[in-house]
C-alpha cells in the first residue's frame, strides 16, 4: 500500500528528528523513561553514528514529511532495530511495513542479519513474524548470592 501511495524510502534520515518523533509519539505510553534517559540515549546514538555503527531510515510522503522512522544499531554481522516510530500519517498507509521491507531489500544479498529484538507484545511479535523472522530467545542467567535463609525468600 505504501509503495502505491508515492512514499519515498529515505536513507540517512536526521537522527535528531527520528528521536524527537519517537519521544513525541510514545513518551506518554512509556512513563518509566525519564528525561535523563532520553538524553543519554541520544548521546549514545550520536557516538555510534560518528563511528558508523548507527543507521537511520525513514519513509517520507510526497512533500518529504516523515511518516515513519527507524533507528538501527550495526555491528559486523547484524542490524538491531533499536526503535521505530510510526507517525499518524503513516499508519493508514502501512508505512512501517514499507520501511522494513525496503530496509531488508537494501541489504538483501549481503551477510547482514536484521535482528528485530523481539517483543513480548503479541501484536508486535506477529508484525515481525510477517517478515519471516525466527524466534531466538536470549539466554537469561540468574544467580542468587543471598545467604541461605534469605535465598529461600527471594
Amino acid at each position: 500500500m505504501a509503495a502505491r501511495s508515492g512514499h519515498h524510502y529515505g536513507k540517512d534520515f536526521d537522527l535528531h528528528a527520528a528521536l524527537r518523533d519517537f519521544r513525541h509519539e510514545y513518551a506518554s505510553r512509556l512513563p518509566a523513561i525519564k528525561e535523563e534517559d532520553y538524553r543519554h540515549f541520544e548521546t549514545l546514538c550520536l557516538l555510534l553514528q560518528q563511528r558508523g555503527q548507527l543507521t537511520v531510515r525513514a519513509v517520507l510522503d510526497g512533500t518529504r514529511q516523515p511518516l515513519c522512522t527507524a533507528v538501527f544499531l550495526k555491528d559486523k554481522t547484524r542490524f538491531y532495530l533499536l526503535h521505530s516510530t510510526t507517525l499518524p500519517g503513516g499508519r493508514a498507509t502501512e508505512a512501517n511495513h514499507f520501511l522494513l521491507d525496503q530496509f531488508i531489500r537494501e541489504y538483501a544479498g549481503s551477510t547482514m542479519i536484521l535482528d528485530f529484538e523481539g517483543s513480548d507484545h503479541p501484536g508486535i511479535a506477529h508484525f515481525y513474524e510477517n517478515f519471516g523472522s525466527i524466534n531466538q530467545p536470549y539466554f537469561f542467567y540468574h544467580h542468587n548470592r543471598l545467604p541461605w535463609p534469605l535465598r529461600l525468600l527471594k
